[in-house]
């Protein structure tokens, strides 16, 4: 266990609509990146990735400050163990000082949204005793997570940002190896997506309809990742390969209905693989996912 005599106490006084927000501390953590870095170089944040897994990871440090169970789950081989350690990809960072830059920008992040005085919006420690527990339970989190991102090499950051549906797939799989847990990978895509994202106007504006037209279709519980314009990942717990086919007829179903291209409907394909029969390896799950895909859209079928 992390907890101990000399770990920062969990702080019992932060509301728990605080220590909820991860999108709002991931919309903080952002501003603070693009802060730190000069004009020119605002186009290298990866401002997708962290929208789509920042909350996540954001949530987690939430969790860690709140409570024992939470900072457990970021340590080594906890549920969120993972997504700490590519805190530094998310962020963009290229190397080891980048990467821990980045985890002291998101502690300024989960610090502002904690730290705000007691009152106005009912967030933050009522005394100046609690001000402290909370900044070095927030120190101790930001370092748990800085020391996940310095065991993780740099090249497994960036091939993480490449691969953003990965941290989703990690913590489905670390639930799978724990208990047998079954689920399900998707890709969903828009066929010819990069000719209808350059001819831009309406084509373009149809690839931006399908990932809310997704989120729309999956179910409770399921996660979606956005990779690029058109293209886009769903991670289905519990999902077997007959109700994983089924879920991604539907989202296929739904895409398409979504928007159209030239008077038709845009054409969408996706592909399925299933864990363990497919594999219990992330990559594993992934080229079989787009494997599927393919043969979909070679055959001109909406799921394969």
């Amino acid at each position: 266990m992390l907890d101990g005599p000399r770990v920062p106490r969990p702080v019992a006084d932060v509301p728990s609509a605080a220590l909820a927000d991860g999108e709002a501390v991931a919309k903080a953590w952002l501003l603070e990146l693009l802060a730190a870095r000069p004009l020119a170089d605002a186009a290298h944040v990866p401002v997708a990735d962290l929208a789509a897994r920042g909350p996540d990871l954001c949530a987690a440090v939430l969790r860690a400050v709140g409570s024992r169970e939470g900072l457990d789950e970021l340590a080594p081989g906890g549920e969120a163990a993972a997504l700490a350690a590519a805190a530094g990809g998310l962020a963009g960072a290229r190397d080891p000082a980048a990467a821990v830059a980045a985890v002291a920008a998101l502690r300024r992040a989960v610090w502002a949204a904690l730290a705000a005085p007691a009152g106005g919006d009912g967030t933050g420690p009522a005394d100046p005793g609690a001000a402290v527990a909370l900044a070095e339970r927030v120190a101790h989190v930001a370092d748990v997570v800085a020391a996940a991102v310095l065991a993780r090499p740099v090249a497994d950051d960036l091939a993480a940002a490449e691969e953003p549906w990965r941290a989703a797939v990690e913590r489905r799989l670390d639930a799978h190896r724990r208990d047998g847990a079954t689920f399900a990978l998707l890709v969903v895509e828009a066929a010819d997506a990069e000719r209808l994202l350059a001819a831009g106007g309406a084509d373009a504006e149809a690839l931006d309809a399908l990932e809310p037209a997704v989120r729309g279709a999956v179910r409770p519980g399921d996660a979606v990742v956005r990779e690029r314009a058109g293209r886009v990942w769903v991670v289905a717990p519990g999902a077997d390969g007959d109700t994983a086919r089924a879920l991604a007829e539907a989202i296929a179903a739904a895409a398409s209905q979504a928007a159209a291209t030239h008077g038709a409907p845009l054409a969408v394909a996706a592909g399925v693989a299933a864990c363990p029969a497919d594999g219990i390896e992330a990559g594993d799950l992934g080229t079989r996912a787009d494997e599927r895909l393919f043969a979909a859209q070679a055959a001109g079928v909406p799921v394969a």
